[in-house]
This record gives structure tokens, C-alpha cells and sequence, in this order.
């Protein structure tokens, strides 16, 4: 929505993707924590150097698998005018992440939507079944959800989506 929004009124900006960290399921732990979930050093490193004005190639990560399937994107991210958005539910979890920022925006759905939204990608995109779907979410509501529902916390802005 940020980022239609700033083409629309022509100003500049890159969207980068921080979910292209995530490290591939079969090289996690059996249980993992958010932040155990994605390659924290590397994203930090990576928006550094984009802030820098260095052109940074994200890793390749297929939602699907769950694996990441290239170290480098063949296309590169640069930040040559305008804003930058780091988008995902880590950004407002790194302390370097935050630091770096000028303003740090929550995107809040109501817990009705966002299970909508989970069952909708794990069962159509993924192609799971019903009762896969159930576990996978269950267990999302214990761990991930309470944690990024805390970052909110760490915003300047809370947007209240439907």
C-alpha cells in the first residue's frame, strides 16, 4: 500500500523483501524462533549497505520448498533516491534495523484476517491439507504471532488494515 502510494505521487523508492533471508527449513532447528528463522547478521548487513548507496543482491528464498534457492538474486536492489522499505515482520525485531530508521511503520489485520490470509496461502499456494494447515497455524499462534504482535511496540506508526 506504502509503495503504491509513493509511485503514485512519482517518489522514489525500493522495496526490499526481508523475508528473502529466511534460511531453508531443513537448515533450522526442529523448533526455531522467529529470529532463528532468518539470516539477522546478513539483513542488517545488506540494508547497511544499501543505505551506503551499494547495490545489494538478496538471497533467493521459494516459498514453497521452503528453501533458499540462490545465495544472490541475478537482479540487484539500489537505493538512489527516495525512501527505502524493508518489509517483513523481522524489521522492527533487529535493533540495527530499527536504529537505522527514520520512521518504523506496524501494519496491523485483525487475528480473524490474518488467519484467513495464513489458511488462503498454506492451503492454495502450498497446496496443503486441511489438517496440515491447522498444525502449521496452530503453531504459528504460539511462537511467531505473540512476537510480532510485540514489535509493534517499536513503531512510530500503527496502520489498522482489513
Amino acid at each position: 500500500m506504502l509503495s503504491e502510494s509513493l509511485t503514485a505521487e512519482h517518489i522514489g523508492h525500493v522495496v526490499v523483501n526481508l523475508d528473502a533471508w529466511l534460511v531453508s527449513a531443513d537448515k533450522r532447528a526442529p523448533v526455531s524462533s522467529v529470529t532463528e528463522r532468518y539470516d539477522c547478521h546478513a539483513i542488517v548487513d545488506s540494508m547497511k549497505g544499501l543505505l551506503e548507496g551499494r547495490m545489494i543482491y538478496p538471497p533467493v528464498y521459494d516459498v514453497i520448498s521452503r528453501q533458499r534457492v540462490a545465495e544472490a538474486a541475478d537482479k540487484g536492489i539500489a537505493a538512489t533516491s527516495g525512501f527505502v522499505i524493508a518489509e517483513g515482520v523481522i524489521a522492527l525485531a533487529l535493533n540495527e534495523l530499527v536504529d537505522m530508521s527514520s520512521l518504523r511503520v506496524f501494519v496491523e489485520v485483525s487475528d480473524e484476517t490474518r488467519i484467513e490470509r495464513l489458511f488462503s496461502f498454506y492451503r492454495d499456494i502450498k497446496k496443503l491439507g486441511v489438517t496440515e494447515v491447522e498444525t502449521i497455524v496452530a503453531e504459528r499462534e504460539l511462537e511467531e504471532v505473540p512476537f510480532v504482535k510485540n514489535t509493534a511496540s517499536r513503531a512510530d506508526i500503527i496502520i489498522y488494515s482489513s
